[in-house]
């Protein structure tokens, strides 16, 4: 499959991993957890699933928090997680959420966790010095 720079994702809010059909998806769905502010989401591309997300929007601290954006294993590398990022950017900025904050942590072995500290900075996500291991972006 060839990167798709202008994938265009919708955020699909989900009552449970039964919601989703892909099974890495069910999967992580079943295995991620969930506070009382927290929502999952499935990324549809096309009208079809892929990515898992977790958000929390925190507007008391003018914030929107991602948990997880998790992308199957087999259509990694193909421009999703950028495209998903983007569309929570966007959500963000039209909630009126002037950052997004997260923490990266690998969900699998195929990346490590500088690497995916890299990709987020190279998205324009800074190290916050008041939270260690956390990331800020400004929206």
């Amino acid at each position: 499959m060839i990167k798709d720079i202008f994938m265009i994702i919708e955020l699909v809010q989900t009552n449970g991993p039964d919601d989703f059909e892909f099974p890495e998806l069910k999967k992580r769905a079943k295995e991620s957890s969930r506070a009382s502010k927290t929502k999952h989401y499935k990324a549809l591309s096309h009208g079809k699933e892929v990515a898992f997300v977790s958000l929390e929007r925190w507007p008391e601290f003018n914030q929107m928090v991602v948990y997880e954006i998790f992308v199957p294993f087999s259509i990694r590398q193909q421009g999703v997680g950028t495209a998903v990022l983007n569309e929570i950017e966007h959500i963000s900025a039209r909630e009126g959420l002037a950052d997004i904050r997260l923490r990266p942590s690998p969900l699998g072995t195929d990346i490590t966790k500088a690497a995916l500290i890299d990709w987020y900075k190279k998205r324009g996500y800074d190290c916050d010095t008041s939270v260690s291991d956390d990331l800020i972006k400004r929206i």
